[in-house]
């Protein structure tokens, strides 16, 4: 990987993680807590808050968090996102 490269992909999760962040803030200010999500940058550069759905009314956050690992992991394997990341509250 050359250094742009690396450069690149700091930078792309970087917008990711500034993107990602005040959402979780203002869960915490409001409610004290949140259910875990997640975000994911397109193709296009272009970035999606992202939730998981286990058709359940309170599943774990464990749970949430393994169907959008599996969902982010094929999606990076086609090439369909850049980046992605899962937001958990771990107090």
């Amino acid at each position: 990987m050359t250094a742009r490269s690396e450069a690149t992909a700091k930078s792309e999760a970087e917008a990711l993680m500034n993107e990602l962040l005040p959402f979780a803030e203002r869960m915490l200010a409001q409610f004290g807590e949140f259910h875990p999500f997640g975000g994911k940058m397109l193709s296009d550069g272009s970035i999606v808050h992202v939730g998981a759905d286990a058709g359940e009314e309170h599943p774990p956050g464990s749970r949430l968090v393994e169907l959008m690992k599996t969902v982010f992991a094929k999606e990076g394997a086609a090439g369909a996102i850049r980046c992605a990341a899962i937001v958990v509250n771990v107090r």
